[in-house]
């Protein structure tokens, strides 16, 4: 059985850009079909639409662009994600971690809690850091907020946040096959980049 959930881990471990381009058409799909809804509603409701005219919604839709149609996924997620998995690998692989053994759903669980608390500490760290926080001020750069604003955020703050969830995961012993599971979950309806996407 450990071989069968061995091969599953690596055929899961090399199909993530073929994911990313799935799921990247599926983000792209949803992330029109809100901004659209929600401009009609403003629209209805008879709100000021200057906001998506203006310099600053332009911005954002370029950071979306670069998320959601895989570039920041081809030329940085990816790669990062595939050095990080192999450098850890020829470091630490020769070591039995925690939770290698233990079931994939009792990983995923764990990979939530770990994942949360690791966000919560990457976002203190962030707002603390002079370094860290001259980067990720991009994120709170936007004055006037739309749907595509959640997209503002420089590449170098992605690939921080997704080391701080890479890096514990890692240690924890929750292989390839888990991590896929663990970012779906804490990404409903796709409004968010999946882990190969954003993060390393």
């Amino acid at each position: 059985m450990s071989a069968v959930r061995e091969i599953l881990a690596l055929l899961v471990a090399k199909l993530p850009p073929l994911f990313a381009r799935i799921t990247s058409l599926g983000d792209i799909i949803g992330f029109v079909s809100i901004l659209l809804a929600v401009m009609a509603i403003d629209a209805i409701r008879r709100r000021d639409m200057s906001r998506y005219g203006g310099r600053s919604f332009r911005v954002d839709l370029t950071y979306a662009f670069f998320y959601l149609f895989g570039i920041y996924t081809i030329f940085v997620g990816v790669p990062l994600f595939r050095f990080l998995t192999r450098l850890f690998d020829s470091l630490f692989g020769a070591h039995v971690l925690p939770l290698a053994g233990l079931p994939s759903g009792v990983q995923i669980a764990l990979g939530l809690v770990t994942v949360d608390l690791f966000s919560y500490e990457w976002h203190r760290s962030v707002h603390a850091n002079p370094i860290l926080w001259a980067f990720h001020s991009v994120h709170h750069s936007q004055q006037s907020l739309t749907v595509a604003t959640g997209f503002r955020t420089h590449f170098v703050d992605e690939i921080v946040r997704t080391t701080f969830m890479f890096v514990p995961l890692y240690f924890l012993g929750i292989r390839p096959h888990a991590f896929l599971f663990v970012d779906l979950a804490v990404n409903p309806a796709g409004l968010r980049r999946p882990l190969w996407q954003r993060r390393p």
